[in-house]
């Protein structure tokens, strides 16, 4: 183990250095305002498939025929959970 250990080490180029305190929570800030980025982006995008299933509900029977859907169609689209795409 003593081998291995001190191999490790000696690989390490002076350049090879372990980030500082600051770095390491730098590298947190950027990490969780990335991820709390794409938490607000899903939530965005469910709250879009929602007003729209919500719309295409509202559609008359003329309107829905213009685009080319029926009501069995809006029935399934409409009843499907707002977290499926």
């Amino acid at each position: 183990m003593q081998r291995q250990s001190s191999a490790i080490l000696s690989s390490l180029t002076p350049q090879a250095r372990l980030p500082s305190w600051f770095e390491w929570g730098a590298l947190g800030v950027r990490k969780l305002a990335r991820d709390t980025r794409a938490v607000f982006d899903i939530l965005a995008a469910w709250e879009e498939r929602r007003y729209q299933r919500r719309a295409l509900a509202a559609l008359d029977e003329h309107a829905l025929k213009d685009i080319g859907l029926n009501q069995v169609d809006v029935w399934r689209e409409t009843r499907r959970p707002f977290w499926k795409d």
